[in-house]
């Protein structure tokens, strides 16, 4: 059960930070973040990859976008639906939040994917689509917002509710960046107890594989990007900071 949750317009100078962690299968190999660059009509971007398919999870592209995406249940699914993980690396192509969710809706409406959460979120606007049994759009109001393989900020799930109120509660305004990066790493470290579930998964055959925490600075030279490429728990982020960084230079310069 992925879980993604976001500080959206909350950190004075922070509009976004994202922490991300992807649960999978241990048997499904993936890439660490790579850039992809622009082919003149899609985005440049940086985002790790799906080995099996070929997808990715959570990505930030030049244009300050990030896009990421969630399996949720849905009872009409096709034996062979196509891939959620590749519809998100064409979101992540797009140069707008606009483009963006107007594709994400064309496709989702128009095709037959198997049920899914996608999130498009920059420093200016968040939107998150649901697209299970039922199809809905929020477009989100400065908050802390958390989702899992159901329904945005779901009470009824202490995994939601726990990541909720441990973001609201370790990162705090007046903390540095860095610190805020450290404690955001720290959540998504975190493993259960007698009364609370846990974030970073360790399960016999599956669990959480990666994080990844992107937080968007008002100085794209204070952007910050890291990724572990195993439990967070155990696994050391790597910095992909300067990369994400060369990713965003490359629009202001070509403006």
């Amino acid at each position: 059960m992925c879980l993604i949750s976001a500080m959206f317009q909350v950190l004075p100078d922070c509009p976004l930070l994202l922490l991300a962690n992807r649960d999978e299968s241990y048997n499904r190999p993936s890439s660490p973040p790579t850039r992809s660059d622009a082919d003149g009509t899609s985005a440049a971007w940086l985002a790790g990859r799906d080995q099996r398919a070929g997808g990715t999870w959570p990505g930030l592209n030049e244009s300050g976008i990030i896009v990421a995406i969630t399996n949720r249940k849905k009872r009409d699914v096709l034996a062979q639906p196509p891939s959620r993980g590749l519809l998100c690396v064409d979101l992540l192509g797009c140069r707008s939040v606009e483009e963006a969710n107007e594709t994400a809706i064309k496709r989702l409406s128009g095709e037959h994917f198997a049920g899914c959460n996608v999130l498009v979120f920059s420093v200016e606007q968040a939107t998150v689509i649901e697209a299970g049994d039922e199809f809905r759009t929020h477009h989100l109001s400065p908050g802390v917002h958390t989702i899992a393989n159901a329904r945005l900020d779901d009470g009824g799930n202490p995994r939601v509710v726990r990541a909720r109120s441990e973001v609201a509660r370790r990162i705090r305004w007046n903390d540095s960046l860095d610190g805020k990066v450290m404690a955001a790493q720290a959540i998504c470290a975190l493993t259960g107890n007698e009364s609370e579930p846990a974030l970073c998964i360790k399960g016999s055959d599956r669990g959480t594989v990666s994080s990844t925490v992107i937080a968007l600075a008002d100085d794209t030279n204070e952007t910050a990007y890291f990724y572990a490429p195993g439990p967070p728990s155990d696994t050391p982020y790597d910095d992909y900071s300067s990369t994400a960084r060369d990713l965003l230079r490359r629009r202001h310069v070509e403006r």
